[in-house]
């Protein structure tokens, strides 16, 4: 047995963990244990909106977390990655055809290619759900998502009665 079937089989240590970042709903886990799956707090809610935007960045060849939030929601899903594995995202492209997008760019701030930039393109306002699972991505281009996500939560709060 070589060492890559050895750690591939080998449980994945951070399943054993819950997630560890404040919610005042209930977190699910939304795609498979292990690479690909993510804890997404308010799953239940978010399931019960009649339109939503998910913006998932990073699904090389594993798009169990897309596929899910597909299933059971009403959500739009644009995914993103440089280096996605096709024919795997061709499969969700063919089965929701009218709720999925996929684009073979990133995020780089280098490039101009910020979040804001890709919202921008795509004429999209709001995302529900922003997934990261891009390693290697530049720090500047974390700090402009961050403060973009920021305005956009301070955006809704203002408009909350």
């Amino acid at each position: 047995m070589e060492l890559d079937d050895t750690i591939n089989n080998f449980p994945n240590l951070w399943n054993q963990f819950p997630a560890s970042f404040p919610c005042p709903y209930t977190v699910e886990r939304i795609g498979r244990d292990g690479d690909g799956g993510k804890n997404v707090c308010g799953f239940s809610e978010i399931k019960k909106l009649p339109r939503c935007l998910v913006y998932s960045f990073g699904i090389y060849d594993e798009t169990s977390f897309e596929r899910m939030i597909l299933e059971q929601t009403n959500c739009t899903v644009r995914m993103f990655d440089i280096l996605a594995i096709k024919p795997n995202p061709r499969e969700l492209l063919d089965r929701f055809p009218q709720r999925i997008t996929y684009s073979d760019t990133g995020i780089d701030t280098t490039l101009n290619k910020t979040l804001k930039a890709i919202m921008d393109k795509n004429q999209d306002s709001d995302i529900h759900i922003l997934k990261m699972d891009i390693e290697g991505m530049n720090t500047y281009s974390y700090i402009e998502i961050y403060l973009h996500m920021y305005v956009l939560l301070f955006q809704h709060i203002r408009e909350c009665p």
